[in-house]
């Protein structure tokens, strides 16, 4: 399985540095408090329009809608080319539980989003199960009602006597309850065979999921670490972990 993925340079910018002094929008936790989920997800909730809305005073664009240039997949039979991805749902996300622990260095999401909407130029080829399918043109995939489990380890970093974590393994899972996939110009422009090629495709919805799950975890979970790398990398865990 090979996968790429090429981001514009809104993904690219980091946050400054904060200087002691935590910005509005990220309100701390504390972390020994038996009611640290709650304010976690509280907090996270709160802060995730000012994050994905953009922050003028940061210099950090707006995620809505989110660009990302270039996406290359191939596993087996399957190879994937994707051009000019225009993504939109991303402040529609809700934070449902957030997992912090210490001891085994696990830091962990749970999310859940109504509607997110990948729009893209396609040029695909290979087989999807036993599909055979062909194509270049415009596509868009839905992935309706999704829980999206993101899991990392991290370790720990001492920056100017403050502790900063360092992500490195993780994990992003994703469950949608639907999944709609509408693919132009099949098979050199056979009407006929692309509009049930199509149906086929959203008839048979969950297979498809296993063959493109990992392009599409790739996607939205590269975004998610991408926010986390850049937050934590100048907010010490100090500062946004209370007693930590």
């Amino acid at each position: 399985m090979m996968f790429s993925i090429l981001f514009s340079i809104c993904l690219l910018i980091v946050f400054p540095a904060i200087g002691g002094q935590l910005p509005p929008y990220l309100k701390p936790c504390q972390l020994k408090s038996p009611d640290f989920t709650k304010c976690a997800i509280k907090n996270a909730n709160s802060a995730i329009p000012s994050l994905l809305g953009g922050v003028k005073e940061f210099d950090v664009p707006s995620f809505t809608p989110l660009r990302i240039p270039l996406v290359q997949f191939s596993s087996g039979d399957l190879f994937l080319n994707g051009t000019d991805l225009v993504l939109t749902g991303f402040p529609d996300f809700t934070v449902t539980n957030f997992l912090f622990d210490p001891e085994k260095r696990l830091m962990g999401l749970d999310l859940k989003n109504p509607k997110l909407e990948i729009d893209l130029q396609i040029n695909i080829n290979g087989k999807i199960g036993s599909l055979r399918i062909e194509g270049n043109g415009p596509a868009k995939f839905i992935l309706y009602a999704a829980n999206y489990m993101y899991r990392l380890n991290y370790t720990t970093k001492q920056k100017k006597g403050k502790t900063h974590a360092i992500f490195e393994k993780d994990d992003f899972e994703i469950k949608p309850e639907n999944l709609h996939i509408h693919i132009d110009n099949l098979f050199n422009g056979n009407k006929l065979l692309g509009d049930n090629m199509n149906k086929v495709l959203n008839e048979n919805w969950p297979e498809v999921l296993k063959e493109l799950r990992p392009v599409i975890s790739e996607v939205v979970g590269s975004i998610i670490r991408r926010m986390l790398v850049n937050l934590f990398r100048k907010v010490p865990l100090e500062e946004l972990l209370i007693g930590y």
